[in-house]
């Protein structure tokens, strides 16, 4: 084996199909040499952030380095995607700086830098390519939902803060606010923490609207309020076309598959409705996607067989297809 790839025997558990992840065990020195660490780390005691802690880094080595020291925690780790692989129940990491970021564990894994048991075995859980909205989402539920906390905080972790997760705080101002202002579509329907009486959590809709390069790609340059009141009359005008269908909690629309389509669909859509009209008014945008009434979207429909990205992709083409096919008969 190459000494600039790390190859460890790794079983593959799959909960979520979209996110699957591996338990196995990597040496200190080995995990060290391809991690990277967010600035800061949660005080599990008070649920308050703070910087690294140098003395506690210290404490740690020297537990490590006595007799029968034993850490079984899992550090959790999201690798990217282009520095890893999957094959024969063995995971294949390449050795590079910045291939792993430590979602949990800091402090027990920096320690290992003054520790001198630095092949010391660690159990590791690794996810792969999560987004910046699923490792906030995720350390959120790590430090919080074992206990009870000032759900202030929680907000505060996940929007306020974006020295924190600096890619993540607009998507979350636009999230939240889509899912707290009346009138909204998504008027209390979006899982803000990952749990509730929502039909979407925030990661899924962050995650679709960083997908498609929606807030950074065709609104860039928008005042966010202006962004939310765009994505505001999209959605509304998606309601209005399907009223039935969107008060049905078990309908495409309302799940990842559906938000992943119609944000694919919006760039589209956005610049069409705004060339002509000078404007992005419910109305008009209603007028655009009238014809996908053509498509079943129900629950019985075949469109909620569909699944994962292909089923995304395949949602997509038919939703811009029978607006391709209306705007030629319409031309001829």
């Amino acid at each position: 084996m190459p000494s600039d790839i790390i190859e460890v025997e790794a079983i593959k558990i799959v909960q979520d199909e979209d996110k699957p992840f591996y338990l196995f065990s990597m040496k200190a020195e080995d995990l060290l040499s391809i991690a990277y660490f967010v600035a800061r780390e949660i005080d599990r005691e008070t649920g308050i952030q703070r910087s690294y802690n140098e003395s506690r880094g210290k404490e740690i080595a020297e537990y490590i380095d006595s007799e029968g020291a034993v850490l079984a925690n899992n550090i959790i780790v999201s690798f990217k995607g282009e520095y890893v692989q999957y094959e024969r129940e063995k995971l294949l990491i390449r050795r590079v700086p910045h291939a792993a970021f430590v979602v949990d564990g800091q402090h027990r894994l920096r320690a290992f830098t003054r520790a001198s048991k630095k092949d010391f075995p660690l159990p590791v859980s690794g996810l792969i390519d999560l987004s910046w909205a699923e490792i906030a989402e995720l350390f959120v539920k790590i430090n919080y939902y074992q206990k009870p906390v000032n759900k202030s905080l929680v907000y505060d972790l996940l929007g306020i803060d974006p020295g924190l997760f600096p890619d993540y705080e607009e998507a979350h101002y636009v999230t939240k606010k889509l899912n707290e202002t009346v009138g909204s579509p998504w008027f209390g329907r979006i899982k803000m923490l990952g749990i509730g009486k929502g039909t979407i959590t925030q990661a899924t809709f962050i995650s679709a609207l960083s997908a498609n390069k929606i807030l950074d790609g065709v609104l860039n340059g928008v005042d966010r309020d202006t962004k939310v009141l765009i994505l505001y009359n999209y959605f509304n005008a998606v309601k209005e076309l399907f009223p039935n269908h969107w008060s049905e909690r078990s309908g495409v629309l309302w799940k990842s598959l559906g938000v992943h389509a119609l944000f694919r669909l919006f760039p589209g859509v956005f610049n069409s409705v705004a060339s002509r009209h000078s404007s992005f008014k419910i109305s008009d945008i209603v007028d655009h996607l009238r014809p996908l009434c053509s498509i079943d979207l129900t629950p019985t429909g075949w469109t909620a067989t569909l699944g994962g990205m292909k089923g995304v992709r395949r949602l997509y083409e038919e939703m811009k297809g029978a607006i391709k096919k209306t705007n030629e008969a319409n031309r001829a």
